[in-house]
């Protein structure tokens, strides 16, 4: 975030109260509970727990993928006299301070007239957040509902003529900036592999710690999640089944959930079909 100058914005993303004290160390001294609460809060987006989808009725994957959709909203941030904000470099600094609070190390963001995401890495799990309709063009891209082809899953489908092609444009950048987020996961996986070796050079009885623990972490893969509300859905949607696909398989393989809220249908029956086949098992769609 050094290239946003984030130091000279002093808007806070607006959190529930009980949330914003517990990040901050409670109000008036801090104390168990709220120190508690706090360190809970740094590590949400980290836990392994929280996206371990278990079925249709996943309360806690659905809430925490909703905080995050809603909170790619413009007017979910707040400017230091409470006024939202508008989309400007401070709203990238406000959300990254955000999505830092919930235990994110790194956050990037694609942005352009059509598309705004934030790419964020917890630990091994990497989120895409795409903001939904918030602009006269994405309105327009909307309804652009004549389907146009695609290629997915080895069949012809037909898929919403504006969300294709604003997919079609947005993935390059986005791979980039996923292929980055997973170089992030595999370095520190690389560094605590490192560590470990370490402690097993230091003696024996660091060694049987050190080895119990290497067997029980393995080298992890990252996990990757798309989610958004309403177009953000849809996106992510179509986003999702162009990962899975054709020579963006690489990153799409990756793929552990999509969160979708709000979002419109996508696509023909044949595209029902292979995304069911592919991906409906982790997939989460509420209206």
């Amino acid at each position: 975030m050094a290239d946003l100058e984030c130091s000279k914005y002093t808007a806070t993303s607006a959190l529930p109260a009980t949330a914003a004290a517990a990040a901050s160390g409670g109000a008036g001294g801090g104390d168990g509970a709220a120190a508690a609460g706090g360190a809970a809060c740094a590590s949400v987006l980290r836990e392994s727990a929280w996206l371990r989808p278990s079925g249709a009725n996943d309360t806690r994957g659905a809430w925490l993928a909703m905080s995050l959709a809603r909170d790619a909203y413009p007017k979910m941030h707040l400017t230091p006299d409470g006024a939202p904000m508008t989309d400007t470099p401070a709203l990238k600094c406000a959300w990254a301070a955000k999505l830092s609070r919930m235990g994110a190390q790194n956050v990037t963001f694609l942005s352009s007239a059509l598309v705004n995401a934030a790419v964020a890495r917890a630990g091994r799990n990497v989120f895409v957040v795409i903001r939904g309709t918030d602009s006269e063009a994405e309105e327009e891209n909307n309804g652009l509902w004549a389907a146009d082809e695609a290629l997915l899953w080895y069949r012809l489908v037909r898929v919403h003529g504006g969300f294709l092609s604003t997919s079609r444009h947005a993935l390059p950048a986005l791979v980039g900036l996923l292929q980055e987020a997973f170089g992030q996961v595999r370095a520190e996986a690389g560094q605590q592999q490192q560590q470990q070796q370490q402690q097993q050079q230091s003696g024996p009885a660091n060694a049987s710690a050190a080895g119990a623990s290497g067997a029980a972490s393995g080298a992890p893969e990252p996990r990757l999640y798309l989610m958004g509300h309403s177009r953000g859905g849809g996106l992510a949607t179509v986003m999702a089944a162009q990962l899975d696909s054709g020579h963006y398989i690489t990153v799409g393989r990756y793929i552990a959930g999509v969160y979708t809220f709000g979002a419109p249908k996508v696509g023909n029956k044949k595209f029902v079909q292979g995304y069911a086949w592919r991906l409906g098992k982790i997939t989460y769609a509420w209206w």
